[in-house]
């Protein structure tokens, strides 16, 4: 099992924070999109840099 080595170990706790990251972003950009709260309020709640979600919501008005 890819659990019962170093190296598998590492892996599977990299794979679980990047699933982590892709969540939140997804949950991100359903706030930037409910327009309730403002991107620091966002950027805090879900512990994520504040230029990445500037980001997401620059990519959000551009592909709206």
């Amino acid at each position: 099992m890819l659990k019962e080595t170093e190296g598998g170990r590492e892996e599977v706790c990299q794979l679980m924070e990047d699933r982590i990251t892709e969540e939140k972003i997804e949950m991100a950009k359903d706030e930037i999109r409910l327009g309730d709260l403002t991107l620091e309020q966002i950027a805090r709640a879900f512990k994520l840099p504040l230029p990445v979600v500037q980001e997401l919501a620059r990519t959000q008005s551009v592909s709206a």
